[in-house]
């Protein structure tokens, strides 16, 4: 599914990137790759879904919880959902 959500990045469909990101992070052998759970986390939270995004950003942290862009942009979705003691937990 990599390759099909780069021929979908490179065509500009949003939509049918998403559906390749979850396929592959859905069918990873092992754990997904941190950039594909980001970049669907990202699209998650354009489209409004912050809830997805982070549990895709915590599956991402778990990886490398010293990731300074995970963190902001896990912090950018829980403020959105107003989840204050789990961005407080974020920001320590």
């Amino acid at each position: 599914y990599r390759a099909l959500a780069d021929l979908e990045r490179e065509r500009g469909d949003e939509g049918a990137l998403r559906e390749a990101l979850e396929r592959q992070v859905e069918f990873a052998l092992g754990p997904p790759g941190r950039g594909a759970l980001v970049e669907l986390a990202a699209l998650h939270a354009d489209a409004g879904a912050d809830a997805q995004a982070v549990a895709l950003l915590r599956q991402a942290l778990a990886q490398d919880p010293d990731d300074a862009l995970v963190l902001d942009a896990l912090s950018d979705s829980l403020t959105r959902l107003g989840r204050w003691s789990e961005l407080a937990e974020c920001l320590e």
